[in-house]
């Protein structure tokens, strides 16, 4: 069993971090999940549907078309980020494929039937088209960096997850994570800095002096945002085909949101 303070390098065997100047055995799976490793590569460009994916190790080393930047350690581990390496450890680990691994241990198990990390026909047959800063309809795109930028979902998954994540009912959980796990991933793992706290998956977002945890996150022609407020169990998610929709804390529909908390509290 990999404990989250293990160094992620000595279980590799298909690829490895490589030499920097900086100290590899800092980069553990506590540090990896937190976004605070160190590591290269912010975003990842995804590939058109009917292309050929390059290999996960391909990925790592640096050979995807958009910037050609291997992930390595560039600054102290204690910032950063490296789903991308998290994924690579999994499938070391479990001799899966990370999207099937996903799909019968967390998206089964949790009742989230429409939630993949490969397209599926289905998938394809029912998604909604994905747009460009110019309002162009452009063809979705597939990933070879699945953890990081590959999940395919709805709103009814994604709201689910959410409430999952608040109310932690061992039931509904069903032996996927323990409620004191979660809890876990819900506290921040390093002190506040310029992009500040985060927790294992989660960031911390402050607005008016209202805390609230989730995550932003998109590709081209599409964002998705999740928030929660622990303390009056409220959430919010937003999905978006465009990209040109604003889905950090600044836009309308989480301000909306924050100061009805607010007003309440």
């Amino acid at each position: 069993m990999v404990q989250l303070v293990d160094p992620i390098n000595p279980y590799l065997t298909r690829w490895k971090l490589p030499q920097s100047p900086f100290d590899n055995s800092k980069v553990t799976l506590r540090r990896v999940l937190s976004h605070t490793a160190g590591l290269s590569v912010h975003g990842y460009g995804g590939s058109e549907q009917g292309t050929k994916l390059l290999s996960l190790e391909e990925s790592l080393s640096g050979k995807t078309k958009r910037n050609r930047e291997s992930v390595s350690v560039i600054i102290e581990p204690g910032t950063g980020g490296g789903y991308t390496l998290a994924q690579l450890l999994l499938e070391e680990r479990t001799k899966e494929s990370f999207a099937a691994y996903m799909k019968k241990n967390v998206f089964r198990p949790l009742g989230l039937h429409s939630s993949n990390y490969e397209w599926t026909d289905e998938m394809k047959a029912n998604s909604a088209t994905a747009y460009d800063t110019l309002r162009r309809p452009i063809k979705n795109r597939i990933f070879t960096e699945q953890a990081t930028a590959g999940l395919q979902t709805t709103i009814s998954d994604l709201s689910h997850f959410a409430e999952l994540s608040i109310t932690a009912d061992p039931q509904q959980l069903n032996k996927v994570l323990k409620p004191e796990t979660i809890r876990l991933m819900e506290e921040p793992v390093q002190s506040a800095s310029n992009d500040g706290q985060n927790g294992l998956g989660y960031r911390f977002f402050n607005f008016e002096g209202l805390q609230t945890i989730g995550h932003t996150g998109e590709n081209e022609g599409w964002c998705a945002s999740v928030f929660l407020h622990m303390p009056t169990k409220s959430g919010l998610v937003i999905l978006c085909n465009g990209s040109s929709w604003k889905h950090d804390p600044g836009n309308p529909i989480y301000n909306s949101w924050a100061k009805t908390i607010l007003k309440k509290n």
